[in-house]
C-alpha cells in the first residue's frame, strides 16, 4: 500500500514509517521540514504547512495514498484541515495518534474530579473535561490542546462520508528517540551512584505505558488490518507493573543493587515515585482481539534499549 504520513518525522511517527517500509510499503512523510536526519532524509518527503490546506491537498493527490496517518493533529481546528481537505478525496483508510489522556481516569492525575474509577479502563470508559491540560500545565498542543476534538472531528467527517477510519489511543510511549526522556529521572539517579530509593506507597501505583516499537506495531498493524467503518482502539502493554516493578527492572539492567525506603520527601525527578490518587490501567483487550495486536519487543529489551537511550542522550 501507499502510505501518506502527517508528520513521522521522529519518535512514533518516525518509528511506524520505517515499520511500514519494511512491511514493503510505499510510504510519504508530509510535514514541515524542521525535523531532519539520515531516517527521515531516507524516505519520500513533501515540505508543507499543515496549516496549509492547498499545499496539503496537492500532496495528497499527488501521492495518491491509500492509506493516511495524522500522526499530530492536537486541536479541533487542525483536524479540521484534514478532514475539509480530504472531503472530496478517496482515501481508502485514515488513522489518528489519539491519546489515553482523553480519560477521565487520568484527568484526575492531574487533578480533575473524577469519583467512578475503574480496575481496568477501556474504549467506553468516561472522558475527561474539556481542554484537561490548560491551566494545569504546559502542553506541546498548546492551550486548545484536546485529542477528544480530534477524534470527534474525525469520526463525524468518516461518519457523514461513509470513510473508514482508525483511532488509535496511545499510553505514555518510552524508548529510543523518546524526547520527553520518560524514566530519565530514575535511570539518572542510579547512573549517578545512587541506590537508596525514597518512594510513597511503596511506589505501588499503576500506568499503562508502551514501548515505541511496540505502538509502531500497532499503528501499521492498524493500517493493515483496519475494519470497514470506524474502529477506536486503545494500545499499551497487556499487563501493568507497578512503577517499583519497573524499577527494579531498570535497576537490574543497570547491574545496581538497591533499597526502598518511605519518604515523605522524594525529588521531583523520582516524581513517578510519589503518592498519586490513583492507578491508570488501560484494557488493550480490543486491539488484541479484533487485529491480533501482540507486543514485539521483551520486557526486557524494551527497558534496555530505554536505558541506552536515556545514557546515550546525556553523555
Amino acid at each position: 500500500m501507499k502510505i501518506a504520513f502527517l508528520g513521522g518525522t521522529r519518535f512514533i511517527g518516525l518509528a511506524a514509517a520505517k515499520l511500514a517500509r519494511e512491511h514493503g510499503h510505499e510510504v510519504s512523510l508530509f510535514h514541515r521540514g524542521v525535523s531532519k536526519s539520515e531516517d527521515v532524509d531516507s524516505f519520500n518527503q513533501v515540505i508543507l504547512d499543515r496549516q496549509n490546506p492547498d499545499e496539503i491537498k496537492r500532496a495528497i493527490q499527488k501521492i495518491s495514498p491509500d492509506v493516511l496517518i495524522d500522526c499530530f493533529a492536537m486541536t479541533e481546528s487542525s483536524a479540521k484541515v484534514i478532514t475539509e481537505v480530504i472531503d472530496d478525496i478517496e482515501i481508502s483508510k485514515t488513522i489518528i495518534l489519539s491519546s489515553q489522556d482523553v480519560y477521565a481516569q487520568f484527568g484526575r492525575l492531574n487533578g480533575h474530579e473524577f469519583d467512578h474509577l475503574e480496575p481496568l479502563v477501556t474504549e467506553s470508559s468516561t472522558k475527561t473535561v474539556p481542554k484537561p491540560f490548560n491551566g494545569v500545565m504546559d502542553h506541546a498542543g498548546g492551550n486548545d490542546y484536546d485529542k477528544k476534538d480530534v477524534e470527534l472531528i474525525y469520526s463525524d467527517f468518516a461518519t457523514n462520508k461513509k470513510r473508514n477510519l482508525g483511532i488509535l489511543r496511545l499510553p505514555a510511549v518510552y524508548g529510543f528517540g523518546d524526547y520527553q526522556m520518560r524514566f530519565s529521572g530514575i535511570i539518572n539517579f542510579l547512573n549517578n551512584g545512587n541506590t537508596d530509593i525514597p518512594c510513597q506507597q511503596q511506589a505501588a501505583w499503576k500506568w499503562t505505558h508502551g514501548h515505541v516499537n511496540d505502538m509502531a506495531y500497532a499503528i501499521v498493524l492498524l493500517a493493515e488490518k483496519l475494519l470497514k467503518g470506524i474502529s477506536i482502539y486503545n494500545v499499551g502493554e497487556a499487563q501493568t507493573p507497578s512503577m517499583k516493578k519497573r524499577v527494579e527492572i531498570i535497576a537490574k539492567l543497570m547491574k545496581k543493587k538497591i533499597a526502598w525506603h518511605e519518604s515523605q520527601e522524594v525529588p521531583d525527578e523520582l516524581s513517578i515515585l510519589r503518592k498519586k490518587p490513583n492507578d491508570f490501567v488501560v484494557d488493550s483487550t480490543k486491539i488484541r482481539n479484533e487485529i491480533g495486536y501482540q507486543e514485539i519487543i521483551s520486557t526486557y529489551d524494551a527497558y534496555s534499549d530505554t536505558v541506552k537511550w536515556i545514557i546515550g542522550a546525556i553523555r
